[in-house]
């Protein structure tokens, strides 16, 4: 799925947390440092994850522009490109191209049910 509107700041809410069931994914359009970017939120068994919408092999977004990011089986992030998979819970690469190399984290909070966006960096 994919989320279209307004510029999404750091500090921002990104969605209600019930919007996000476990076992689904969502590609958001943020803004950070005069940057325009997109994120892929993850609500995973272990909680809610996140991650910059960019594959490791080649700088292309993992969708084909639909928000599609998941495999067949929703276990994994699939690169629409070359079929790279990515782990949900970390975001390293299983399979593919980029073997070994993670997608790169974005740090979000859940806080009173909703999902906020903090920008680039370290998973919380």
């Amino acid at each position: 799925m994919r989320q279209e509107g307004k510029s999404i700041n750091p500090g921002d809410r990104l969605m209600a947390a019930s919007e996000l069931p476990v076992g689904s994914s969502r590609v958001v359009a943020v803004s950070f440092d005069d940057r325009d970017m997109e994120i892929i939120v993850v609500h995973t068994p272990d909680g809610f994850r996140a991650y910059l919408n960019q594959c490791r092999h080649l700088p292309v977004s993992l969708d084909w522009g639909d928000g599609e990011v998941l495999d067949e089986t929703g276990l994994y992030f699939q690169c629409r490109t070359h079929g790279a998979l990515f782990r949900l819970s970390d975001g390293l690469c299983i399979a593919g191209p980029c073997n070994g190399k993670p997608l790169r984290p974005v740090s979000i909070r859940e806080s009173c049910g909703f999902i906020h966006f903090l920008g680039p960096g370290e998973m919380p």
